[in-house]
């Protein structure tokens, strides 16, 4: 259809292995660059990522054409 507009939207949670609390302050912002940076280089829009010692979570944007599994 011409006129159709879709807006996908997705959340992702990233747990460390056995919850361990391993994300220090001294490299958080750059894990937090490098994950953005790969959503970003498959066509999705990365909106946010934030988390705490021991998971991340990011919330993208997507297009219907594009599986989550090919962003992840």
């Amino acid at each position: 259809m011409p006129n159709t507009y879709s807006k996908m939207y997705c959340q992702t949670v990233f747990a460390v292995k056995y919850r361990k609390a391993v994300i220090q302050d001294s490299f958080k912002s750059e894990l937090y660059a490098v994950i953005g940076n790969l959503i970003n280089e498959t066509g999705a829009k990365t909106l946010i990522i934030n988390g705490h010692f021991d998971q991340v979570h990011c919330l993208f944007r997507f297009f219907p054409k594009q599986a989550i599994s090919e962003i992840m």
